[in-house]
């Protein structure tokens, strides 16, 4: 089955999503004085990393992989866009921590198959050098947790076939996830809602388009209120879960097709005028 995302009837074909290339213009420029290892900015000449290379060196090359596409997550999921715009300052505590999080699932999804050894060595460092947390982070175990979960998450899509389905776990399963993408894309956790998505359809959609289709669903039919049950449609050589949604001016359908191993391959949001 071809993956495909589309927005109420137009087809958005997408390349180049998740972004290992890092194919935005990012500088990084070493910044000796600072207290982090790395923090993500931006200037009049587009976005930069500041790093400190003494700390980068004392941390060695994993951890150091980690907390960069940690902060290529902020820039590519459009977080320091995000911040900016929002002035109330109890939204923009929450959103920090929200951010933070999202910014670990994504460094966790770039580094699972190209440089796997990064992710246990920063699970590990945080489990064995507690830290609280504070109004922005977890808690350094909390934060571990998180990311070996994403990434075993990551592991059981790698290794779990359709054969070790049985015909009754899989509607089930499917209208989980189907929920559980709806649920992310309200709450505007737009990379965590990439993370059941087949291969096909990841390499084509990364957590900034997946806002630009979200926005464009708000733009027409106002804010998410509820969404309805599950239904499912045999479509011969996949499946598709139907999710009935209140928006603010209208139902809509939000259409999410599965492939022959439970994945996610395609994605649709119409509204619906009765």
């Amino acid at each position: 089955m071809r993956s495909m995302i589309a927005f109420v009837f137009s087809p958005i074909f997408l390349t180049n999503g998740l972004a290992q290339t890092w194919s935005l213009p990012v500088r990084e420029i070493p910044s000796p004085t600072m207290l982090d290892v790395a923090m993500a900015s931006a200037d009049s000449h587009g976005f930069v990393i500041y790093y400190n290379p003494l700390t980068v060196q004392r941390v060695g090359p994993l951890m150091a992989a980690f907390f960069m596409a940690h902060e290529y997550g902020h820039i590519y999921l459009g977080h320091l866009e995000r911040m900016t715009s929002v002035q109330d300052p109890l939204i923009r505590l929450q959103m920090n921590r929200r951010v933070e999080i999202e910014a670990d699932e994504y460094a966790t999804r770039v580094l699972a198959r190209s440089n796997p050894a990064a992710i246990d060595s920063v699970v590990h460092q945080l489990m064995n050098n507690p830290h609280p947390g504070d109004t922005t982070h977890l808690s350094s175990k909390a934060r571990a947790l998180h990311i070996r979960s994403i990434a075993n998450k990551l592991g059981r899509r790698e290794t779990k076939t359709t054969s070790e389905l049985s015909g009754a776990d899989v509607p089930d399963g499917m209208r989980s996830t189907a929920r559980r993408m709806l649920e992310h894309l309200a709450d505007e956790s737009f990379y965590s809602a990439t993370l059941d998505l087949n291969d096909e359809l990841s390499n084509m959609l990364a957590a900034q388009q997946m806002v630009h289709v979200w926005n464009q669903a708000i733009a027409q039919l106002g804010r998410f209120e509820r969404q309805y049950a599950v239904e499912e449609e045999d479509l011969n050589s996949f499946s598709r879960m139907v999710i009935r949604c209140k928006f603010e001016r209208g139902d809509a359908r939000v259409e999410i097709n599965f492939d022959e191993e439970g994945k996610i391959g395609g994605l649709w949001i119409r509204p619906v005028n009765d």
